[in-house]
């Protein structure tokens, strides 16, 4: 699960689970990113069934989210998140061995500070830190 704050661009956080996602490990992965964060106002999410879990949408309820759903079938109407999702799964996660969901958590917790370098940092900076992770 990525949770990203799009206006500010930010990467909130990551959110893995080793095995079959369901409901309740949704709910449990998005407490774990926003933990120790300022709650967001507004979540956008996509129309995949498991947003309709009666316990996820308890959880916004309780914590005073309100939840926008994206265009069905469109991936541009969340084009930064598309792009972001598709920049970790080609750039990354191919180039990348891990070991386990405590390793892979570590590894995208260093990818995330990457992403989010200065914009005046230069160019080759940030590919010399890129040959530093891989």
């Amino acid at each position: 699960m990525l949770v990203m704050d799009v206006f500010t661009r930010r990467i909130v956080g990551f959110g893995v689970e080793p095995a079959y996602i369901e409901g309740a490990s949704v709910c449990r992965m998005f407490n774990h990113v926003i933990s120790g964060q300022p709650l967001p106002t507004r979540l956008s999410t996509d129309n995949d069934p498991l947003f309709r879990f009666h316990r996820w949408l308890a959880n916004l309820r309780v914590l005073e989210i309100d939840e926008i759903k994206s265009v069905p079938y469109v991936p541009a109407s969340h084009p930064l998140v598309e792009r972001l999702i598709g920049t970790i799964r080609c750039e990354y996660l191919d180039r990348v061995f891990f070991w386990n969901s405590i390793d892979l958590i570590r590894k995208l917790g260093k990818f995330k500070n990457l992403l989010q370098w200065k914009p005046t940092s230069s160019v080759t900076q940030r590919q010399h830190a890129v040959g530093k992770i891989w």
